[in-house]
């Protein structure tokens, strides 16, 4: 798909990841750490054909809309299981903080793990 791209639209994109970027430093000066899902939605099947074949379209950005913000500006995050579907399939919580705030994300991480039991839960196989 990137050779698809013309140095206008690699442009284009940067200034878009910077104007993002921008916001997300915005929403950082008045908090140390932002909780959201990680995704969308629960987990989706996934075959050996989708691991090799074309891009499976039930992975587009949409589905990534609460991760990809900070994989653009390099915040650091951490995902943690909190609760199963309907169906048994495991869930997420992610934790954002600020650049250089891993510390303090393992600290909140590890005081949600001894607080909840949804670390020991798993999904029927």
């Amino acid at each position: 798909m990137g050779a698809k791209l013309t140095g206008a639209d690699y442009a284009e994109a940067n200034v878009l990841r910077n104007e993002c970027n921008g916001l997300v430093r915005l929403v950082f000066q008045d908090i140390d750490v932002l909780a959201c899902p990680s995704t969308i939605a629960p987990p989706h099947p996934v075959t050996l054909e989708s691991l090799y074949g074309p891009r499976d379209e039930n992975r587009g950005m949409a589905f990534q809309r609460f991760t990809v913000p900070y994989d653009f500006n390099g915040a650091p995050t951490l995902s943690l299981p909190c609760g199963l579907s309907s169906d048994g399939l495991p869930l997420s919580l992610q934790f954002v903080g600020k650049h250089l705030a891993e510390p303090l994300l393992c600290r909140i991480g590890n005081t949600y793990e001894q607080a909840t039991n949804w670390n020991t839960l798993r999904p029927p196989v």
